[in-house]
Order: C-alpha cells, then structure tokens, then sequence
C-alpha cells in the first residue's frame, strides 16, 4: 500500500512537473517577435481618422452656418448692408458708391466736379465713416463674430478634405469608407468643387489607385 501511494505521488509530481515545462515552454514561445507579430491587431487605418475630423469639422460648420442665417434674419438690413456713401441721385432715388474704387472711377467721369479736392475728400472720408459705423453695430449684434466663425469652419473644412484625399488608406475597408463618405459629401453638396487634374476628386482618385496599385491592403 505504502509502495502504491509513493508511485501515485511519484506520477502525480512528473505530470505536473512536465505540464509546468510544457508551459514554460509555450511562455515562450508566446514572448517571441514573431508569435507577437502574429497575433497582434492590425494597425488601425489612418483614413478613418481623417474622415471623422472632416466629418466633425462638417457638421460644425452647418451650425455655425444656420446660427449665421438666424442671426441674419432678426438683425435690420440697414445694419446688415455693406458701407456705401450717397453721391447724389438717379431716377429719383439716392445713388450709392460702395468702394474706394467706385468713387475714383466716377470722377473720373466728371473732370470738372472730380477735381476738386473736397468733394473727393469728403466722399473718401464718408465711405470711411460709414464703415466704421456700420462694424461697430455688427461687433455689438455679433455679426463679426459669426462671420469670421464660418469663414475659418470653411477653410478648416477645405483643408481637412484634403487631408483625406491625401491619406493613403491601409485597408479594403477604408478605400470603401472613404468612397462612401465622398458620396455622402456629394448628396448634401451646393455645387460642385474644382475639376481637372488640379482638383480634390483627381487626387482623392489618385491616392485611391496608389493604395490599391500596392497590393498589401488588409481585408
């Protein structure tokens, strides 16, 4: 009996000393450079990035965008109009010159009233004036600020489409989201942007075929 349970400890000690070999063994295995290039996920495709932050960037763009036309609605358009200075009538009503250029350009209609230097003066100095009055009540109303906020959403929105059709996608899915997002772009678009070789479409094109033309795209 005694010889019996030293045989079965005996058994019971190898089979447990050969199980912790094997999984050591196997630890080891599982800390190469290889097992870990294996099993590791793949890389995550930098195209989704890029159309996020465009996406993002879109749809703060429309806000600011209808904030812009809410604000336009309530204030009077007297407020809203741009700088101009009366020059006289026409058709009996007030004539208007919107710009420096306009007022130099219409003396130079009329050599005689043109050439005296006050009443160029006086029309330069009341386009001026006239500016300067009108910003003063479109900064208190907020029209600066929403001007100048849909102007940089635009530009950044520019920019970060670029951005996409310069980033080379690293998988099969994200040729197909970033086809799919210019679609979506395309449905809600106003107008078409530039064509030819110079334009946006022509290099999100040519970044896609360069993608595909690698062959080493993951599924």
């Amino acid at each position: 009996m005694s010889q019996a349970n030293t045989d079965n400890t005996t058994s019971r000690r190898g089979f447990l000393t050969k199980g912790a070999a094997t999984v050591g063994g196997g630890a080891m295995v599982l800390a190469t450079p290889a097992f870990a290039a294996l099993t590791a996920a793949p890389p995550v495709d930098p195209i989704y990035a890029a159309i996020e932050r465009h996406r993002s960037e879109q749809k703060a763009y429309g806000d600011a965008l209808l904030a812009w036309a809410e604000l336009h609605e309530i204030v009077p358009e007297e407020i809203r109009r741009g700088p101009r200075v009366q020059m006289g009538t026409k058709d009996g009503q007030p004539y208007y010159l919107h710009t420096h250029e306009q007022i130099d350009d219409r003396l130079e209609w009329m050599p005689d009233f043109g050439r005296t230097p006050e009443i160029r003066a006086r029309l330069h100095d009341g386009l001026d004036r006239d500016h300067r009055e009108l910003s003063t009540k479109q900064d208190e109303l907020g029209m600066t600020a929403a001007d100048e906020r849909v102007e940089q959403l635009r530009q950044s929105c520019h920019e970060l489409a670029w951005a996409i059709a310069e980033t080379v996608p690293t998988s099969i899915a994200g040729v197909v989201a970033v086809l799919r997002y210019v679609n979506e772009l395309e449905e809600g678009a106003d107008e078409e942007g530039p064509i030819g070789n110079v334009g946006w479409h022509y290099q999100l094109g040519e970044t896609l075929a360069a993608a595909l033309d690698k062959g080493r795209m993951q599924s």
